[in-house]
């Protein structure tokens, strides 16, 4: 027989139903199946005392020995009956071999118990499944699949093993809403995104009895509408009542307000006093029946607001009136002094303040006060630095020749850098330095004899009696390759790329000088000019000088026109003729150190 796969019975704390998926629990599915098998699966002729696990009933030990003489014995056996007498060793290791199979046939049928095998092994159930998969039929036995992950389905395989899958999801067709129970509705977008507005049929109040809505009847359902100016309640039987307004109250157009003259206290204990905290406070307890009031008064200290103890009182009570033993007063400095002290009961400070007639104060150090000597009448007061005392002086280079000549109103003063009064006459004989002078009107024949002016701003300068110089100006310019046409695609220039130019009325006198590194000629067209011109001339006609040129492709340029677009267009000279004619774009040279152009020229604007 076969070795049988025994599984126990579950013990008491494994549930019948497993929470988790709702079927039978995986332990109590494999002992009904042991069972199952036990018993033939349905068709093995196996009987129940088959079926024990336990070894039969065992027959004594006579029963055996009867059994021996029966089946063995005799065939020894000599006419005596002692059939040890008449056997030899080889006959005698013969019967001790026939006895030992005897008895290994006897305990085969008696000792050892009914075991069946090779069912429940065929069904795969022998070992812990795989975690997470679904045990399905192979035909002769059961199989587990492979485990999914979550949120996979399970897809039929068929007759083959079942597989996991991850949801594909799904289209709704379409929507609709039946109207039933008291409800209705509309979808809109029936096949695509479905939008369901509910409705219901019922007018009026609503009731529900659990499965349905319908229309609730006044009286039964609900207390009908009521008419009045009552204050209503609930009267415990779907209705409601009218509350009956008592004394000292009043029910007026939806106001409750109070008629009487309040209620009474009818207990209030007497007032409490607490030391604790640290400042001035009260508490109220059973504010709503015999209310106890607790006012809160800590001793007084650096910290605390509140009385004075014993002790602190008799402390302040006893601060007096006294006398002031002493005071003193110094003062440090110089120039101020103080006489009278200290002063121990009555009397007087003096402050004396000692300086030099004619002098004025200053300080000799960031402390210290001191006195200068008198200064002289009429002069003027020149400070002498740090530390110094300030002194006169009546001489000086532009100061007394400036005061002895002005003459100008009464009170005017002479101010570095301002002016001279209102002179109404006189002659400026001595300009030193560089401050500004404003001259209103015409300035006449005499000027300065000594000196210079270093800067003159005016809005025009008269010559003679006819011409008038409104502008002069200075400044560089940047001159530029271009063309009339297409621009080159890029231009870039050697450091020796400068212009400068001076502007007196209305010409204009440039000079510059050119040299490019390198040229990138792409859709360029036209004919070359000399861009970046401070200022656009006024028409056609005035040329330039060109001093040196070098370095282009071919047929350099000898001279050029102002354009009045701010531009130079320039001209070389023919072999053939000796014409001058326009530069095109194919004379300019796109390597190093090319189209070398040094020129001046003037012009009017």
């Amino acid at each position: 027989m076969a070795s049988l796969n025994i599984t126990n019975i579950p013990a008491p704390r494994v549930p019948f139903i497993d929470e988790r998926t709702g079927l039978m629990a995986r332990e109590w599915y494999r002992f009904f199946l042991n069972l199952f098998v036990l018993t033939g699966s349905g068709n093995n002729p196996i009987t129940l005392e088959e079926l024990q696990l336990g070894p039969p009933n065992q027959p004594d030990l006579a029963e055996l020995l009867i059994q021996i003489n029966q089946n063995i014995a005799p065939q020894y056996e000599d006419q005596s009956g002692d059939f040890l007498a008449t056997l030899d060793t080889a006959q005698l290791m013969s019967m001790m071999s026939r006895f030992e199979n005897a008895e290994a046939a006897i305990q085969g049928a008696y000792l050892q118990p009914v075991v069946q095998t090779g069912t429940i092994a065929n069904y795969n159930l022998d070992n812990s499944p795989t975690a997470g998969g679904i045990v399905y039929g192979t035909g002769p036995a059961l199989a587990v699949s492979a485990a999914g992950t979550l949120g996979q389905v399970l897809t039929s395989g068929g007759a083959g093993a079942p597989t996991w899958a991850t949801d594909g999801g799904g289209t709704v067709t379409t929507v609709s809403v039946v109207s039933a129970n008291g409800l209705a509705g509309t979808v809109a977008t029936a096949t695509t995104t479905p939008a369901i507005t509910l409705s219901t049929t019922v007018t009026g109040l609503l009731k529900g009895n659990g499965t349905a809505i319908s229309a609730a009847t006044s009286g039964t359902d609900y207390a009908p509408a009521t008419s009045g100016t009552s204050i209503l309640y609930g009267d415990g039987a779907g209705g409601f009542s009218n509350v009956t307004i008592g004394t000292g109250v009043a029910f007026t157009a939806g106001t409750l307000s109070a008629t009487g003259s309040g209620g009474t206290v009818t207990s209030v204990a007497a007032l409490t006093l607490g030391t604790t905290g640290t400042d001035l406070s009260s508490t109220v307890a059973n504010g709503t029946t015999t209310p106890v009031i607790t006012l809160q008064v800590p001793t007084a200290s650096a910290s605390n607001r509140g009385a004075l103890s014993a002790a602190d009182w008799t402390t302040f009570n006893n601060k007096g009136s006294g006398t002031v033993t002493s005071v003193a007063q110094s003062f440090t400095g110089g120039l101020i002094s103080v006489t009278g002290s200290p002063i121990t009961t009555s009397g007087t400070l003096a402050l004396t303040v000692a300086g030099t007639s004619g002098g004025i104060p200053y300080f000799t150090s960031a402390s210290t006060w001191a006195t200068s000597a008198a200064l002289t009448a009429s002069a003027l007061v020149v400070g002498g630095g740090a530390g110094a005392a300030p002194s006169t002086i009546t001489t000086g280079t532009g100061v007394t020749t400036a005061l002895g000549v002005a003459v100008g109103s009464a009170g005017a003063f002479v101010v570095n850098g301002g002016a001279l009064g209102t002179p109404s006459s006189g002659t400026v004989t001595n300009l030193t330095g560089t401050a500004s002078i404003n001259i209103n009107g015409t300035v006449g024949a005499t000027t300065a004899n000594t000196g210079a002016f270093t800067t003159i701003t005016a809005t025009s300068i008269k010559f003679g009696s006819g011409t008038v110089l409104s502008n002069y100006e200075e400044g560089t310019w940047s001159p530029t390759l271009t063309t009339t046409g297409t621009a080159f695609t890029s231009v870039t220039y050697a450091g020796a790329r400068v212009g400068k130019y001076t502007r007196v009325g209305r010409v204009v006198t440039v000079e510059g000088i050119m040299v490019t590194s390198s040229v990138t000629v792409g859709l360029a067209s036209g004919v070359v000019r000399i861009g970046g011109l401070p200022f656009a001339p006024l028409g056609n006609g005035a040329t330039i000088a060109v001093g040196y040129a070098d370095g282009w492709s071919v047929n350099i340029p000898i001279t050029g026109i102002f354009i009045p677009t701010s531009t130079i267009q320039l001209y070389y000279r023919t072999l053939a003729n000796g014409a001058t004619v326009d530069t095109p774009v194919s004379n300019v040279a796109t390597g190093a150190n090319g189209n070398y152009l040094y020129f001046s020229g003037s012009y009017n604007i």
